[in-house]
């Protein structure tokens, strides 16, 4: 696992994450899978910030290892794009876009197959006792 995070300024967040796992079984590799997560944040004010987060994933099988039909490649894809707006600091807004794509044995390159909007309100409340 490698990491490396960055500050640029005061302002701005750079992170970035690669992981590689493996599995074996009867001395032989079930899957290699490589994944990745970068993220990036800017912070506006006390009060707001944006951030967009990619990951990607690579994941190799061996399919003589599996008992059942499995894919020898398959990639994932990532992407959220993300606004947040604290009213004060027990209430929260939040909209952003979320994407993914993916690519397997049956296709020639990757195809998206999700796309979202999305809005978010979080308020929270102290009782009075």
């Amino acid at each position: 696992e490698h990491e490396l995070q960055l500050n640029l300024g005061t302002h701005t967040r750079i992170e970035i994450e690669k992981t590689r796992s493996r599995l074996d079984v009867n001395q032989q590799a079930l899957f290699v899978a490589e994944l990745y997560d970068v993220r990036v944040s800017y912070q506006f004010d006390p009060l707001q910030f944006i951030r967009l987060i990619v990951t990607y994933s690579d994941v190799v099988r061996n399919q003589a290892n599996y008992t059942f039909d499995v894919d020898a490649n398959s990639k994932n894809l990532g992407v959220q794009f993300l606004y947040s707006y604290k009213l004060n600091p027990l209430t929260k807004f939040f909209i952003g876009y979320s994407h993914s794509a993916f690519d397997n044995d049956d296709l020639q390159k990757i195809k998206a197959d999700n796309q979202s909007v999305f809005l978010k309100f979080s308020y929270a409340w102290l009782p009075d006792f």
